[in-house]
């Protein structure tokens, strides 16, 4: 419902979601704590994305998107108290918005 809600409003689904402003621009996970950072080459911390996504400036797996969300929507669902096809489906409308799979950054 809400990916039809977006589309309709033309807005992001993550405005709609109120997410916060930062979190992995390849997994969707929110940054709460330290540590939780990825690495540049140079040692510097990423911003962008999560230790477990992105290391030493490079990723840390190949994947493609659908593999991330049936990889990630268990997880989600145990943490958040949904099911996993709810999850699935908001990881769809939130992961091709972020940076690892946004079409108009490759």
């Amino acid at each position: 419902m809400i990916k039809l809600i977006a589309r309709e409003l033309e807005v992001p689904v993550m405005r709609l979601l109120d997410m916060p402003e930062h979190y992995c621009q390849s997994c969707g996970m929110m940054f709460t704590g330290p540590d939780q950072h990825g690495h540049e080459a140079d040692g510097t911390e990423t911003e962008d994305f999560c230790r477990w996504c992105y290391d030493q400036g490079a990723y840390t797996y190949e994947t493609t998107m659908e593999e991330m969300i049936e990889d990630c929507a268990p997880r989600m669902a145990e943490h958040m108290g949904w099911s996993v096809d709810e999850c699935a489906s908001l990881l769809g409308a939130i992961l091709p918005n972020l940076r690892r799979w946004n079409a108009t950054d490759k």
